[in-house]
């Protein structure tokens, strides 16, 4: 019983042989297990023309295995014999029944020339009965060991994968799981590329890791392929012979596929890649139990792989949002550098010379109180354009079209060359993406400003049907020449900022350098929905389950 419960019905019963054989007095046996691979031991004395009768016993086991009726149903024929005394051997054989079913069957063979009796035969026919009862319950309390180990194992995932946000642990972790708990001599973890159309061997484990490590197959192919298809799991036990199976990542690791099990990787309707092992270290064939256990670890692994990908992405926006904040302190200390500092300090300079003229030539103080009066306002239109970058209040007062015509008179105010043409717009009830859309036309014409060189610059914004069109137009030198000696297009401009703005409205961004036409300038055209723009600002809804227990 321990054995059985510890090993499985294999072992038990190549164990029970020998002690069935001591116990009723044989001199040797044989035992025959029907399983998906049938196996024989024998043990003792057994003589040729023994081995031979025992054999053609065993062929009869597929009439009673066929001859059991289906679903409880009554047989018109009698069943054969559980029990048979061979007619001029010393043998004894039983068969051995597992609940509705036929394990295999075990034979006895006796000291020559004494031929065991029916009362012998029977004894020997009980006690393998009993014996066959115990090998049930102690396969069953195999069964829900491993169960229980298995959903040990699902559950110290669980806690690993929710203690790791780092999608390596991750995979690493999930992929040598799979292969120790299901005793397979590999495992492996393949993404789908969606730009390549392929999977890549993300992570492997065992025997054929190295082999296995980043391969790409085309995303159709093999039972990867028809599980990724399908979002089914699925069982191969003999690859030679079932259509699914593709011998190509045979052929690009050198490892031939005996077996194979894999499961689907899904999260929120999408298959993020499968879950596969191949090659059972004791020669079985996979079984159902396997499959289903295999795809609750796909399961469990999915929203780790989907909640690390998160992760990564809030991750690489907290760097974007730090990077841009860095960004723009460095612009406004430019600015007030550049304006605000260099005005005050000029405004100390002509204090101090109007403080010695109004005590050597008081004649002469309106004078430079008038100086002093336009270096204030100097100051003033210095420090309200900072402002204005900083926070579009205008947008609170006058709305997106009267912020932005505010805002180009501010750049005129400059010296900068700009013009407007701003046809009616809606009103838009969203401050959120009113405010994103005033951001793209700043940080466009404000790149224009800086970097362009430009005579002239347009923008632009009016409604076409269903969109918002915004288009800010240079002459300057235009960026494909700064891209030349770069391998990524520059991300100081802010164009990165544009275009994340753009598509976080769900809108398209063309950027066109030279522009159409021309041999030289800019054009940056943002395309919006109005649906979009004109959808309420969502709601907080808050949790029916915030109350329970208060």
């Amino acid at each position: 019983m321990r054995l059985a419960i510890e090993a499985g019905s294999t072992e038990f019963w190549l164990n029970a042989l020998p002690w069935l054989v001591q116990n009723t007095s044989a001199v040797g046996g044989s035992v025959l297990l029907l399983q998906p691979k049938p196996m024989r031991h024998s043990t003792g004395e057994i003589s040729e023309a023994v081995g031979k009768a025992i054999t053609d016993w065993e062929g009869t086991l597929d009439q009673l295995q066929e001859w059991m009726p289906e679903q409880g149903a009554l047989s018109s024929t009698a069943p054969p014999a559980d029990i048979a005394v061979h007619p001029t051997l010393p043998i004894v054989h039983v068969a051995i029944r597992q609940r509705q079913g036929v394990l295999g069957g075990i034979s006895l063979v006796f000291a020559a020339p004494d031929r065991p009796d029916r009362p012998l035969a029977g004894s020997v026919g009980a006690l393998v009965a009993v014996v066959a009862r115990l090998a049930t319950q102690a396969t069953e309390n195999h069964q829900l060991q491993r169960r229980l180990t298995r959903s040990g194992l699902l559950y110290e995932l669980s806690r690993t994968l929710t203690s790791s946000l780092e999608i390596d642990v991750v995979l690493q972790f999930t992929t040598a799981l799979a292969a120790n708990a299901l005793g397979s001599e590999n495992s492996a973890l393949l993404l789908i590329a969606a730009e390549w159309r392929e999977f890549v061997v993300a992570v492997a484990h065992g025997a054929a890791a190295n082999a296995y490590a980043l391969k790409q197959i085309p995303i159709d192919d093999g039972i990867a392929g028809w599980v990724a298809q399908t979002g089914l799991p699925m069982i191969v036990n003999n690859p030679q012979r079932d259509p699914v199976f593709s011998p190509l990542l045979d052929h690009k690791t050198g490892y031939a596929t005996r077996n194979a099990l894999c499961a689907p990787l899904q999260a929120r309707g999408n298959v993020l890649g499968v879950l596969m092992v191949s090659n059972t270290e004791d020669g079985r064939d996979f079984a159902v139990e396997d499959m289903e256990w295999l795809a609750a670890l796909a399961a469990q692994a999915s929203i780790a792989i989907e909640n690390a990908r998160l992760y990564s992405s809030l991750r690489d926006e907290r760097d974007r949002i730090i990077q841009a904040e860095e960004d723009l302190r460095r612009r406004l200390a430019g600015n007030l550098h550049d304006s605000a500092a260099q005005l005050v300090g000029s405004l100390l300079m002509n204090l101090e010379v109007a403080r010695r003229v109004a005590t050597n030539h008081p004649e002469q103080v309106g004078a430079e109180l008038d100086l002093l009066r336009d270096l204030v306002q100097q100051v003033n239109v210095a420090i309200r354009q900072s402002l204005l970058e900083l926070r579009p209040l205008m947008l609170e007062s006058r709305g997106l079209a009267g912020a932005l015509r505010g805002f180009v008179n501010q750049q005129r105010r400059l010296g900068f060359a700009v013009t407007a043409e701003i046809g009616d717009l809606p009103e838009i009830p969203n401050r959120h993406v009113e405010t994103a859309l005033y951001l793209i036309a700043q940080e466009a014409l404000s790149n224009a400003r800086r970097h362009a060189r430009s005579e002239y610059t347009w923008l632009r914004i009016w409604i076409d049907e269903n969109w918002l069109i915004l288009e800010v137009e240079d002459d300057g030198r235009g960026i494909s020449r700064e891209w030349e000696n770069n391998d990524t297009p520059p991300t100081g401009m802010g164009l990165v900022s544009i275009r994340e703005r753009v598509e976080w409205l769900g809108g398209q961004l063309l950027i066109l350098s030279p522009r159409p036409g021309q041999q030289r300038g800019t054009l940056v055209r943002a395309r919006i929905s109005l649906a979009r723009l004109l959808a309420p600002p969502p709601r907080d809804q808050p949790s029916r389950l915030a109350d329970i227990g208060t």
